[in-house]
């Protein structure tokens, strides 16, 4: 029987690029935020056959988003990114940008296993109640196919991902 180890939330890394496409800037997401997934939002065929009292179901496709909320730290980069875009009101491409996510958990040697995805930042909210810490709350677009590939991560946690051949 396999050994079963635990897998924490910290093993599964989700980065923004803060940079260019040709010259990325990776930033973790973390900083003011405590729950974060991903929502696979999928498109489902449902079909009932004249021949079956049960329905068929097959998984068309995906739509992929994150929402997320973040109480707000000036010099976090992934704040400040996405406050950018909140403050000028940045739409279209100039609210797009890539996600970078590796999981921590499966290594080979110094290697993660990750994938690339483009995307689109929709702000949802910004403010909050009295008194409290201010929060913006938003949503990751994920866009197209991600690219498959590998991670590391040096010293001072910053990425650097390949592509699969």
């Amino acid at each position: 029987m396999p050994e079963k180890t635990a897998v924490k939330r910290s093993k599964f890394a989700q980065f923004l690029n803060t940079g260019t496409a040709a010259n990325p800037v990776w930033k973790r997401f973390g900083t003011g935020i405590a729950d974060n997934s991903v929502s696979y939002n999928a498109s489902v065929t449902s079909e009932t056959f004249i021949h079956e009292d049960m329905a068929t179901n097959s998984v068309d496709s995906y739509a992929p988003s994150v929402p997320v909320t973040q109480y707000a730290y000036t010099g976090d980069g992934v704040f400040e990114f996405v406050d950018n875009i909140r403050y000028n009101g940045l739409t279209a491409t100039d609210a797009e940008s890539e996600v970078l996510f590796i999981d921590i958990y499966d290594a080979t040697g110094s290697s993660y296993r990750a994938y690339k995805q483009a995307c689109a930042i929709q702000i949802d909210s910004f403010g909050g109640a009295g008194g409290q810490r201010l929060q913006i709350g938003y949503t990751v677009l994920l866009n197209g196919d991600p690219v498959l590939g590998s991670a590391t991560i040096n010293a001072n946690g910053e990425p650097t991902f390949t592509a699969a051949v």
